[in-house]
């Protein structure tokens, strides 16, 4: 799997000769904050969802439950299976 990053658009305060012109990209900069700081949420929840899977796991393993560990290990290969499916 690969992961391409974007970076902000910067704007160059220098180059706005209108008041129109700085006002039309402070809203440019704060759609893209705000579509950011939601992206950032959205990552942080997955982030956490994993850590609890992976929690219950180790959970599931420290008890000795290699049944419960082995049901959540398919359902991952299932998944995978399925997502690979709709993705090509």
């Amino acid at each position: 799997m690969s992961t391409i990053t974007v970076g902000p658009t910067l704007s160059n305060p220098n180059a706005f000769e209108t008041v129109q012109e700085l006002r039309d990209e402070l809203h440019r900069a704060n759609v893209n904050l705000l579509d950011s700081c939601e992206r950032l949420h959205s990552l942080a929840m997955q982030h956490n969802s994993v850590l609890n899977w992976i929690e219950l796991i180790a959970t599931h393993h420290k008890s000795g439950n290699a049944d419960e560990v082995k049901k959540l290990l398919d359902g991952v290969i299932a998944s995978k299976g399925h997502f690979e499916k709709s993705v090509h």
